[in-house]
Protein backbone atom coordinates (compact mmCIF):
# COMPACT_ATOMS: atom_id res chain seq x y z
CA UNK A 1 0.00 0.00 0.00
CA UNK A 2 3.22 2.33 0.68
CA UNK A 3 4.49 1.37 -2.45
CA UNK A 4 1.21 2.56 -4.09
CA UNK A 5 1.08 6.08 -2.44
CA UNK A 6 4.64 6.92 -3.87
CA UNK A 7 3.38 6.41 -7.55
CA UNK A 8 3.88 9.46 -9.86
CA UNK A 9 2.98 9.42 -13.16
CA UNK A 10 5.79 9.61 -15.97
CA UNK A 11 5.10 12.72 -17.85
CA UNK A 12 8.17 12.84 -20.43
CA UNK A 13 9.15 14.71 -23.76
CA UNK A 14 12.03 13.15 -26.11
CA UNK A 15 13.98 15.42 -28.02
CA UNK A 16 16.34 14.19 -31.07
CA UNK A 17 16.87 15.08 -34.48
CA UNK A 18 16.44 13.36 -37.25
CA UNK A 19 18.07 9.58 -37.35
CA UNK A 20 18.60 9.46 -34.13
CA UNK A 21 16.35 6.32 -33.33
CA UNK A 22 13.24 7.97 -31.79
CA UNK A 23 11.14 5.31 -34.10
CA UNK A 24 13.52 2.57 -33.08
CA UNK A 25 12.83 3.51 -29.21
CA UNK A 26 8.80 3.93 -30.01
CA UNK A 27 9.01 0.42 -31.61
CA UNK A 28 10.78 -0.71 -28.76
CA UNK A 29 8.84 0.08 -25.85
CA UNK A 30 5.77 -0.77 -27.48
CA UNK A 31 6.97 -4.29 -27.08
CA UNK A 32 8.44 -4.28 -24.05
CA UNK A 33 5.54 -3.50 -22.49
CA UNK A 34 3.21 -5.32 -24.48
CA UNK A 35 4.90 -8.61 -23.68
CA UNK A 36 4.53 -7.70 -20.28
CA UNK A 37 1.05 -7.08 -20.36
CA UNK A 38 -0.22 -9.31 -23.40
CA UNK A 39 -2.59 -7.07 -24.19
CA UNK A 40 -2.12 -4.49 -27.33
CA UNK A 41 -3.97 -2.24 -25.77
CA UNK A 42 -1.69 -1.66 -22.95
CA UNK A 43 -0.29 1.10 -24.87
CA UNK A 44 -0.96 3.33 -27.90
CA UNK A 45 1.35 4.97 -30.47
CA UNK A 46 -0.17 8.05 -33.09
CA UNK A 47 1.02 10.93 -34.54
CA UNK A 48 -0.46 13.79 -36.06
CA UNK A 49 -0.59 12.61 -39.46
CA UNK A 50 -0.88 9.27 -41.38
CA UNK A 51 2.81 9.15 -42.57
CA UNK A 52 3.85 9.31 -39.52
CA UNK A 53 1.66 7.26 -37.54
CA UNK A 54 2.67 4.24 -40.17
CA UNK A 55 6.34 5.05 -40.10
CA UNK A 56 5.72 3.67 -35.76
CA UNK A 57 3.19 1.55 -36.28
CA UNK A 58 0.21 3.54 -35.21
CA UNK A 59 -2.62 5.69 -36.12
CA UNK A 60 -3.50 9.00 -36.46
CA UNK A 61 -4.10 11.05 -33.30
CA UNK A 62 -7.63 11.66 -34.65
CA UNK A 63 -8.18 8.39 -35.55
CA UNK A 64 -7.40 6.58 -32.37
CA UNK A 65 -9.31 9.26 -29.67
CA UNK A 66 -12.08 10.60 -31.63
CA UNK A 67 -11.26 13.66 -32.83
CA UNK A 68 -13.47 15.15 -35.69
CA UNK A 69 -11.01 17.14 -37.66
CA UNK A 70 -13.75 18.82 -39.24
CA UNK A 71 -15.36 19.91 -35.98
CA UNK A 72 -15.05 23.29 -34.74
CA UNK A 73 -12.13 24.00 -33.08
CA UNK A 74 -11.80 22.94 -29.31
CA UNK A 75 -15.52 22.22 -29.04
CA UNK A 76 -14.94 18.38 -29.76
CA UNK A 77 -17.79 16.41 -27.82
CA UNK A 78 -18.01 12.48 -27.38
CA UNK A 79 -21.21 11.44 -28.41
CA UNK A 80 -22.45 8.61 -25.71
CA UNK A 81 -21.54 5.89 -28.34
CA UNK A 82 -17.97 7.25 -29.10
CA UNK A 83 -17.52 7.47 -25.15
CA UNK A 84 -18.29 3.90 -25.12
CA UNK A 85 -16.04 2.80 -27.74
CA UNK A 86 -13.14 5.03 -26.17
CA UNK A 87 -13.84 3.50 -22.63
CA UNK A 88 -13.33 0.16 -23.74
CA UNK A 89 -10.35 0.96 -25.62
CA UNK A 90 -8.63 3.16 -22.80
CA UNK A 91 -9.66 0.41 -19.61
CA UNK A 92 -6.33 -1.21 -19.41
CA UNK A 93 -3.90 1.32 -20.94
CA UNK A 94 -0.53 2.07 -19.65
CA UNK A 95 1.52 4.17 -21.58
CA UNK A 96 0.79 6.39 -24.52
CA UNK A 97 3.45 7.56 -26.90
CA UNK A 98 2.73 10.72 -29.66
CA UNK A 99 5.17 10.95 -32.61
CA UNK A 100 6.47 14.18 -34.60
CA UNK A 101 5.43 16.34 -31.89
CA UNK A 102 6.54 19.63 -33.59
CA UNK A 103 3.86 19.09 -35.95
CA UNK A 104 0.86 18.81 -32.91
CA UNK A 105 -0.91 22.05 -32.49
CA UNK A 106 -2.16 23.17 -28.70
CA UNK A 107 -5.53 22.71 -30.09
CA UNK A 108 -4.86 18.67 -31.00
CA UNK A 109 -2.98 18.05 -28.04
CA UNK A 110 -5.53 19.50 -24.90
CA UNK A 111 -8.60 18.33 -26.93
CA UNK A 112 -6.60 14.89 -27.01
CA UNK A 113 -5.60 14.97 -23.59
CA UNK A 114 -9.44 15.89 -22.38
CA UNK A 115 -11.42 12.90 -24.49
CA UNK A 116 -8.80 10.42 -22.52
CA UNK A 117 -9.22 11.80 -19.38
CA UNK A 118 -12.83 11.62 -19.86
CA UNK A 119 -12.66 7.69 -20.79
CA UNK A 120 -9.32 6.30 -19.33
CA UNK A 121 -10.19 2.98 -17.12
CA UNK A 122 -13.14 2.96 -16.99
CA UNK A 123 -13.68 7.37 -17.00
CA UNK A 124 -14.59 9.37 -14.03
CA UNK A 125 -11.00 10.32 -13.43
CA UNK A 126 -11.14 13.43 -15.15
CA UNK A 127 -9.10 15.32 -12.10
CA UNK A 128 -6.09 14.01 -13.17
CA UNK A 129 -4.12 14.52 -16.19
CA UNK A 130 -4.13 12.13 -18.91
CA UNK A 131 -6.71 10.44 -16.82
CA UNK A 132 -3.81 9.37 -14.15
CA UNK A 133 -2.47 6.88 -17.06
CA UNK A 134 0.72 5.80 -15.95
CA UNK A 135 3.02 7.11 -19.10
CA UNK A 136 2.81 9.63 -21.21
CA UNK A 137 5.89 10.96 -23.54
CA UNK A 138 5.95 12.83 -26.25
CA UNK A 139 8.56 12.52 -29.18
CA UNK A 140 10.37 14.83 -31.93
CA UNK A 141 12.27 17.32 -33.23
CA UNK A 142 11.53 21.40 -32.50
CA UNK A 143 14.12 22.18 -35.31
CA UNK A 144 11.35 20.26 -37.99
CA UNK A 145 8.18 22.37 -39.30
CA UNK A 146 5.98 23.40 -36.67
CA UNK A 147 1.69 23.22 -37.20
CA UNK A 148 0.78 24.89 -40.61
CA UNK A 149 -2.36 26.61 -39.23
CA UNK A 150 -2.90 26.32 -35.14
CA UNK A 151 0.04 27.22 -32.71
CA UNK A 152 2.33 24.41 -31.68
CA UNK A 153 4.86 23.80 -28.63
CA UNK A 154 6.44 27.01 -29.22
CA UNK A 155 3.64 28.73 -28.59
CA UNK A 156 3.05 27.33 -24.97
CA UNK A 157 4.46 30.45 -22.96
CA UNK A 158 3.27 33.09 -24.69
CA UNK A 159 -0.27 31.84 -26.14
CA UNK A 160 -3.25 34.16 -24.63
CA UNK A 161 -6.35 32.52 -26.44
CA UNK A 162 -9.38 31.93 -23.79
CA UNK A 163 -10.42 28.87 -25.36
CA UNK A 164 -10.29 26.43 -22.85
CA UNK A 165 -8.80 23.67 -24.63
CA UNK A 166 -5.79 26.07 -26.24
CA UNK A 167 -4.95 26.70 -22.74
CA UNK A 168 -5.46 22.79 -21.78
CA UNK A 169 -2.95 22.22 -24.67
CA UNK A 170 -0.48 24.71 -23.70
CA UNK A 171 -0.06 23.41 -19.89
CA UNK A 172 0.08 19.61 -21.20
CA UNK A 173 3.16 21.21 -23.59
CA UNK A 174 4.85 22.27 -20.30
CA UNK A 175 3.98 19.65 -17.81
CA UNK A 176 5.52 17.01 -20.46
CA UNK A 177 8.47 19.59 -21.20
CA UNK A 178 9.73 19.24 -16.97
CA UNK A 179 10.99 15.99 -17.64
CA UNK A 180 13.14 15.37 -20.87
CA UNK A 181 16.01 13.28 -22.60
CA UNK A 182 17.68 13.65 -25.96
CA UNK A 183 18.84 11.24 -28.33
CA UNK A 184 22.09 12.78 -30.30
CA UNK A 185 23.59 9.95 -31.93
CA UNK A 186 22.38 9.89 -35.75
CA UNK A 187 21.15 6.24 -36.76
CA UNK A 188 18.93 6.64 -40.02
CA UNK A 189 22.08 7.43 -42.32
CA UNK A 190 25.05 5.05 -43.19
CA UNK A 191 28.46 4.74 -41.00
CA UNK A 192 30.38 6.53 -44.23
CA UNK A 193 27.84 9.33 -43.99
CA UNK A 194 29.82 11.54 -41.17
CA UNK A 195 30.00 14.67 -44.02
CA UNK A 196 26.10 14.14 -44.12
CA UNK A 197 25.68 14.00 -40.31
CA UNK A 198 28.01 16.92 -39.52
CA UNK A 199 25.32 18.77 -42.89
CA UNK A 200 22.40 17.99 -40.73
CA UNK A 201 23.23 19.10 -37.17
CA UNK A 202 24.60 22.53 -38.57
CA UNK A 203 21.81 23.17 -40.74
CA UNK A 204 18.83 21.91 -38.20
CA UNK A 205 20.76 24.99 -35.67
CA UNK A 206 20.40 27.05 -38.77
CA UNK A 207 24.04 27.91 -39.65
CA UNK A 208 25.50 25.41 -42.24
CA UNK A 209 29.15 25.88 -42.83
CA UNK A 210 30.29 26.94 -46.05
CA UNK A 211 31.52 23.11 -46.66
CA UNK A 212 28.19 22.11 -45.96
CA UNK A 213 26.62 24.98 -48.36
CA UNK A 214 29.21 23.60 -50.96
CA UNK A 215 27.91 19.94 -50.50
CA UNK A 216 24.37 21.52 -50.51
CA UNK A 217 25.23 22.95 -54.13
CA UNK A 218 26.73 19.87 -55.27
CA UNK A 219 23.33 17.85 -55.03
CA UNK A 220 21.58 20.50 -57.41
CA UNK A 221 20.66 18.93 -60.90
CA UNK A 222 22.63 21.66 -62.41
CA UNK A 223 25.50 21.60 -60.60
CA UNK A 224 27.53 19.53 -63.27
CA UNK A 225 27.70 16.44 -60.84
CA UNK A 226 25.36 14.84 -63.32
CA UNK A 227 25.01 13.28 -66.54
CA UNK A 228 21.88 14.53 -69.05
CA UNK A 229 21.00 10.52 -68.83
CA UNK A 230 21.76 10.43 -64.64
CA UNK A 231 19.11 13.88 -64.65
CA UNK A 232 16.73 12.32 -66.52
CA UNK A 233 16.24 8.95 -64.45
CA UNK A 234 16.08 11.11 -60.85
CA UNK A 235 13.29 13.27 -62.49
CA UNK A 236 11.66 9.96 -63.26
CA UNK A 237 11.75 8.61 -60.27
CA UNK A 238 11.76 11.24 -57.76
CA UNK A 239 8.74 12.88 -56.08
CA UNK A 240 9.35 16.52 -56.20
CA UNK A 241 9.43 18.92 -52.51
CA UNK A 242 8.42 22.30 -52.74
CA UNK A 243 7.81 25.34 -50.04
CA UNK A 244 4.07 26.70 -51.43
CA UNK A 245 1.17 24.64 -53.12
CA UNK A 246 0.80 26.89 -56.71
CA UNK A 247 4.23 25.12 -57.70
CA UNK A 248 2.67 21.58 -56.45
CA UNK A 249 -0.22 22.06 -58.39
CA UNK A 250 1.45 23.50 -61.57
CA UNK A 251 4.34 20.72 -61.28
CA UNK A 252 1.74 17.88 -61.12
CA UNK A 253 -0.68 19.34 -63.99
CA UNK A 254 2.53 19.27 -66.48
CA UNK A 255 3.27 15.82 -64.88
CA UNK A 256 0.05 14.72 -66.56
CA UNK A 257 -0.20 16.11 -69.63
CA UNK A 258 3.04 14.58 -70.43
CA UNK A 259 1.79 10.87 -69.80
CA UNK A 260 -1.85 11.29 -71.21
CA UNK A 261 -2.28 10.20 -74.75
CA UNK A 262 -5.53 9.36 -77.25
CA UNK A 263 -5.25 6.04 -75.62
CA UNK A 264 -4.64 7.45 -72.17
CA UNK A 265 -6.81 9.99 -72.08
CA UNK A 266 -7.37 12.29 -69.25
CA UNK A 267 -10.50 11.75 -66.78
CA UNK A 268 -12.12 14.81 -65.31
CA UNK A 269 -13.58 14.17 -62.26
CA UNK A 270 -15.75 16.75 -60.58
CA UNK A 271 -16.57 16.37 -57.34
CA UNK A 272 -20.48 16.47 -56.39
CA UNK A 273 -22.52 18.28 -53.83
CA UNK A 274 -25.98 17.25 -53.04
CA UNK A 275 -27.95 20.17 -51.33
CA UNK A 276 -32.16 19.68 -50.73
CA UNK A 277 -32.02 16.74 -52.96
CA UNK A 278 -30.45 18.72 -55.70
CA UNK A 279 -26.72 17.33 -56.50
CA UNK A 280 -24.40 20.04 -58.67
CA UNK A 281 -20.56 19.95 -59.44
CA UNK A 282 -18.54 22.04 -57.03
CA UNK A 283 -18.84 22.99 -53.60
CA UNK A 284 -21.26 25.15 -51.32
CA UNK A 285 -19.88 27.79 -49.71
CA UNK A 286 -19.84 26.07 -45.99
CA UNK A 287 -17.87 23.09 -48.00
CA UNK A 288 -15.51 25.79 -49.00
CA UNK A 289 -14.94 26.24 -45.68
CA UNK A 290 -14.65 22.87 -44.07
CA UNK A 291 -13.10 21.33 -46.77
CA UNK A 292 -10.00 21.67 -48.49
CA UNK A 293 -9.99 18.87 -51.09
CA UNK A 294 -9.58 20.21 -54.84
CA UNK A 295 -13.02 20.52 -56.39
CA UNK A 296 -11.75 18.25 -59.23
CA UNK A 297 -9.55 15.42 -59.94
CA UNK A 298 -7.81 15.28 -63.29
CA UNK A 299 -5.87 11.86 -63.71
CA UNK A 300 -5.15 9.42 -65.95
CA UNK A 301 -3.74 5.18 -66.04
CA UNK A 302 -0.09 5.14 -64.99
CA UNK A 303 -0.87 8.56 -62.93
CA UNK A 304 1.34 9.01 -59.57
CA UNK A 305 -1.17 9.22 -57.18
CA UNK A 306 -1.53 9.37 -53.15
CA UNK A 307 -4.67 9.10 -50.63
CA UNK A 308 -6.37 12.26 -49.79
CA UNK A 309 -8.42 13.37 -46.74
CA UNK A 310 -9.10 10.08 -45.84
CA UNK A 311 -6.95 7.28 -43.52
CA UNK A 312 -8.34 4.01 -45.28
CA UNK A 313 -7.07 1.34 -42.93
CA UNK A 314 -3.18 2.83 -41.92
CA UNK A 315 -2.24 -0.52 -40.37
CA UNK A 316 -2.20 -1.87 -43.84
CA UNK A 317 -0.44 0.95 -45.31
CA UNK A 318 -3.86 2.64 -46.63
CA UNK A 319 -3.69 6.40 -44.91
CA UNK A 320 -3.50 9.99 -46.07
CA UNK A 321 -0.36 10.19 -48.31
CA UNK A 322 0.20 6.61 -49.34
CA UNK A 323 1.48 6.98 -53.39
CA UNK A 324 0.77 4.55 -55.55
CA UNK A 325 0.17 4.47 -59.48
CA UNK A 326 -3.32 4.15 -61.09
CA UNK A 327 -3.94 0.92 -63.16
CA UNK A 328 -7.35 1.47 -64.20
CA UNK A 329 -10.16 3.92 -63.80
CA UNK A 330 -13.80 1.86 -63.39
CA UNK A 331 -16.95 3.27 -65.05
CA UNK A 332 -20.39 1.77 -65.25
CA UNK A 333 -21.62 0.83 -68.25
CA UNK A 334 -22.74 3.72 -70.74
CA UNK A 335 -20.67 6.11 -68.36
CA UNK A 336 -18.14 8.38 -68.74
CA UNK A 337 -16.30 11.77 -66.97
CA UNK A 338 -17.97 13.55 -70.07
CA UNK A 339 -21.33 13.31 -68.99
CA UNK A 340 -19.66 14.26 -65.17
CA UNK A 341 -20.03 10.81 -64.11
CA UNK A 342 -18.40 9.50 -60.79
CA UNK A 343 -16.66 6.19 -61.36
CA UNK A 344 -17.23 3.31 -59.55
CA UNK A 345 -13.88 3.41 -58.36
CA UNK A 346 -10.45 3.66 -58.95
CA UNK A 347 -7.91 0.55 -58.92
CA UNK A 348 -4.04 2.06 -57.66
CA UNK A 349 -1.31 0.20 -56.92
CA UNK A 350 -0.01 0.39 -53.63
CA UNK A 351 3.33 -0.61 -53.48
CA UNK A 352 3.66 -0.66 -49.29
CA UNK A 353 -0.07 -2.36 -48.89
CA UNK A 354 0.15 -5.16 -47.23
CA UNK A 355 -3.99 -6.04 -46.35
CA UNK A 356 -6.25 -8.30 -48.05
CA UNK A 357 -5.81 -9.00 -51.77
CA UNK A 358 -8.63 -8.00 -53.90
CA UNK A 359 -6.95 -9.59 -57.01
CA UNK A 360 -5.09 -12.42 -56.14
CA UNK A 361 -2.35 -12.35 -58.35
CA UNK A 362 -2.00 -8.03 -57.98
CA UNK A 363 -2.15 -7.95 -54.36
CA UNK A 364 -0.67 -4.31 -54.06
CA UNK A 365 -3.84 -3.26 -56.27
CA UNK A 366 -6.81 -1.55 -54.08
CA UNK A 367 -9.86 -0.15 -55.34
CA UNK A 368 -10.70 3.04 -54.20
CA UNK A 369 -14.30 4.49 -54.68
CA UNK A 370 -15.99 7.58 -54.09
CA UNK A 371 -17.02 9.00 -50.43
CA UNK A 372 -18.96 11.34 -49.33
CA UNK A 373 -18.69 14.07 -46.01
CA UNK A 374 -21.23 16.10 -44.54
CA UNK A 375 -21.12 19.69 -43.28
CA UNK A 376 -21.00 20.58 -40.19
CA UNK A 377 -24.80 22.17 -40.59
CA UNK A 378 -25.63 18.44 -42.34
CA UNK A 379 -27.52 20.67 -45.01
CA UNK A 380 -25.13 19.38 -47.69
CA UNK A 381 -22.95 16.18 -48.36
CA UNK A 382 -19.80 16.15 -50.75
CA UNK A 383 -18.92 13.50 -52.85
CA UNK A 384 -15.30 13.24 -53.90
CA UNK A 385 -12.53 10.65 -54.79
CA UNK A 386 -9.77 10.72 -52.05
CA UNK A 387 -6.44 10.74 -54.43
CA UNK A 388 -4.41 13.55 -55.65
CA UNK A 389 -1.76 13.98 -58.27
CA UNK A 390 1.49 13.14 -56.23
CA UNK A 391 4.34 13.90 -58.58
CA UNK A 392 5.10 16.88 -56.16
CA UNK A 393 4.04 17.84 -52.84
CA UNK A 394 4.45 20.69 -50.28
CA UNK A 395 6.85 19.96 -47.26
CA UNK A 396 4.17 19.88 -44.87
CA UNK A 397 2.75 16.59 -46.48
CA UNK A 398 5.61 15.05 -46.31
CA UNK A 399 7.55 15.35 -43.25
CA UNK A 400 7.48 12.48 -40.92
CA UNK A 401 8.31 10.19 -44.35
CA UNK A 402 11.99 8.86 -45.28
CA UNK A 403 13.77 8.21 -49.04
CA UNK A 404 16.49 6.52 -50.39
CA UNK A 405 17.21 2.75 -50.74
CA UNK A 406 14.93 0.36 -49.47
CA UNK A 407 12.04 2.95 -48.80
CA UNK A 408 8.99 2.99 -50.93
CA UNK A 409 10.55 6.83 -52.63
CA UNK A 410 13.69 6.47 -53.80
CA UNK A 411 14.64 9.62 -54.10
CA UNK A 412 13.42 13.63 -53.55
CA UNK A 413 13.81 16.58 -55.44
CA UNK A 414 13.43 19.72 -53.53
CA UNK A 415 12.69 23.66 -54.69
CA UNK A 416 13.22 24.86 -50.99
CA UNK A 417 11.84 28.57 -52.14
CA UNK A 418 12.57 31.94 -51.48
CA UNK A 419 14.61 33.03 -47.78
CA UNK A 420 11.44 34.36 -46.57
CA UNK A 421 9.36 31.31 -46.30
CA UNK A 422 12.41 29.95 -44.25
CA UNK A 423 11.61 32.69 -41.94
CA UNK A 424 7.54 32.07 -42.41
CA UNK A 425 8.37 28.13 -41.88
CA UNK A 426 11.12 27.70 -39.13
CA UNK A 427 13.24 24.05 -40.17
CA UNK A 428 11.49 24.50 -43.42
CA UNK A 429 15.70 23.98 -45.12
CA UNK A 430 15.95 21.06 -42.19
CA UNK A 431 13.26 19.16 -42.60
CA UNK A 432 14.21 18.89 -46.61
CA UNK A 433 17.11 17.63 -46.09
CA UNK A 434 16.50 15.25 -42.96
CA UNK A 435 14.29 13.27 -45.44
CA UNK A 436 16.88 11.65 -47.11
CA UNK A 437 19.02 8.74 -45.89
CA UNK A 438 21.95 9.10 -48.02
CA UNK A 439 23.64 11.54 -49.77
CA UNK A 440 25.78 9.98 -51.70
CA UNK A 441 29.77 10.39 -51.58
CA UNK A 442 31.73 13.26 -53.05
CA UNK A 443 32.50 10.93 -55.91
CA UNK A 444 29.40 9.78 -56.69
CA UNK A 445 26.73 12.56 -56.19
CA UNK A 446 24.43 10.27 -58.08
CA UNK A 447 23.30 8.11 -55.15
CA UNK A 448 22.14 10.24 -53.21
CA UNK A 449 18.14 10.61 -52.07
CA UNK A 450 18.34 14.22 -52.02
CA UNK A 451 18.86 16.68 -54.75
CA UNK A 452 17.94 20.35 -55.58
CA UNK A 453 16.20 22.01 -58.57
CA UNK A 454 15.36 25.88 -59.14
CA UNK A 455 17.46 29.47 -59.11
CA UNK A 456 16.18 29.36 -55.06
CA UNK A 457 18.76 27.16 -54.39
CA UNK A 458 21.79 29.19 -53.98
CA UNK A 459 24.13 30.18 -50.99
CA UNK A 460 22.10 33.26 -50.04
CA UNK A 461 19.14 31.08 -49.54
CA UNK A 462 21.02 28.69 -47.11
CA UNK A 463 23.11 31.24 -45.13
CA UNK A 464 22.06 32.28 -41.71
CA UNK A 465 18.66 30.86 -42.07
CA UNK A 466 17.54 31.57 -38.89
CA UNK A 467 17.64 35.45 -39.28
CA UNK A 468 16.36 38.57 -41.70
CA UNK A 469 18.57 40.38 -43.90
CA UNK A 470 18.55 43.08 -41.02
CA UNK A 471 20.41 39.93 -38.96
CA UNK A 472 17.74 39.83 -36.58
CA UNK A 473 15.53 36.73 -35.74
CA UNK A 474 12.01 36.84 -36.18
CA UNK A 475 9.44 36.46 -33.71
CA UNK A 476 8.81 32.24 -34.31
CA UNK A 477 12.62 31.44 -34.31
CA UNK A 478 12.51 33.52 -30.67
CA UNK A 479 9.47 31.46 -30.22
CA UNK A 480 11.29 28.33 -30.40
CA UNK A 481 14.53 29.18 -29.10
CA UNK A 482 12.70 30.10 -25.81
CA UNK A 483 10.90 26.97 -26.05
CA UNK A 484 13.98 24.77 -26.36
CA UNK A 485 16.07 26.20 -23.93
CA UNK A 486 13.13 25.59 -21.87
CA UNK A 487 13.46 21.45 -22.44
CA UNK A 488 17.13 21.59 -22.17
CA UNK A 489 17.01 23.24 -18.91
CA UNK A 490 14.95 19.93 -17.54
CA UNK A 491 16.85 17.12 -19.67
CA UNK A 492 18.02 13.99 -18.00
CA UNK A 493 21.24 12.65 -18.79
CA UNK A 494 21.21 8.84 -18.39
CA UNK A 495 24.14 6.16 -19.08
CA UNK A 496 23.14 2.90 -18.98
CA UNK A 497 25.65 -0.12 -19.06
CA UNK A 498 25.84 -2.94 -20.92
CA UNK A 499 24.85 -5.27 -18.33
CA UNK A 500 21.95 -3.21 -17.48
CA UNK A 501 20.81 -3.59 -20.53
CA UNK A 502 20.98 -7.16 -21.07
CA UNK A 503 19.46 -7.28 -16.96
CA UNK A 504 16.59 -5.14 -18.32
CA UNK A 505 16.16 -7.32 -21.42
CA UNK A 506 15.67 -10.49 -18.90
CA UNK A 507 13.45 -8.66 -16.75
CA UNK A 508 11.20 -7.57 -19.25
CA UNK A 509 11.32 -11.41 -21.08
CA UNK A 510 10.16 -12.90 -17.45
CA UNK A 511 7.81 -10.74 -16.42
CA UNK A 512 4.42 -10.84 -16.65
CA UNK A 513 1.04 -8.83 -15.39
CA UNK A 514 -2.38 -10.44 -16.10
CA UNK A 515 -5.40 -8.71 -17.03
CA UNK A 516 -6.87 -9.61 -13.90
CA UNK A 517 -4.13 -7.91 -11.63
CA UNK A 518 -4.50 -4.52 -13.84
CA UNK A 519 -8.15 -4.82 -13.38
CA UNK A 520 -7.56 -4.94 -8.88
CA UNK A 521 -4.99 -1.86 -9.56
CA UNK A 522 -6.97 0.06 -11.90
CA UNK A 523 -10.49 -0.63 -9.69
CA UNK A 524 -8.22 0.13 -6.48
CA UNK A 525 -8.44 3.98 -6.13
CA UNK A 526 -6.09 4.11 -3.59
CA UNK A 527 -2.86 4.86 -5.70
CA UNK A 528 -4.61 7.45 -7.34
CA UNK A 529 -4.98 9.93 -4.50
CA UNK A 530 -1.00 11.09 -3.78
CA UNK A 531 -0.33 14.38 -3.69
CA UNK A 532 2.37 13.37 -5.92
CA UNK A 533 -0.54 12.18 -8.49
CA UNK A 534 0.28 15.55 -11.25
CA UNK A 535 2.94 17.45 -12.16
Amino acid sequence: MAQKKKFKPLRMTIMGCGGTGKSVLINTLVTCIRKIFDDNDSVFVTAPTGAAAYNVGGSTIHREFKINVRDVPGYNTLSDNTKKELMKKLLRTIALFFDERSMIGLMLLGQTELNIKETVHNGGHDTEDWGGIPVVAIFGDDYQLPPPVFPGAFDSFVQKNKNKTVQNGCQQFISLGETTMELTEIMRQNEDETEFRSLLDNTRLGYPTESDKDILLSLHLNSGNLTPRQIEYIRNRATFLYANKQDVIEHNWNKIKEIHSSTNPVARIQNQTTSKNITYNGKTKCMKKECDIDSVLNCCREARVQLTGKNFEPNWGLFNGTQGTIKEIVYKDNESPLEYNFPLYIIVDFPTYCGPSWIKNKPTWVPIPPIEITCKKHCCTYKYIPLSIAYARTGHTFQGQNVGPNHPIPCIVVNPGKKSMELLCPGLLYMFISRATTIGTPQNRFKSALFFCSNNMNKARISNITQTKNGTETEKIKKRRKWIKYLQQHAYKIKISTNKKQNLIKWVEKTKIPQSQIDKIIIDDIWRKSNMINY
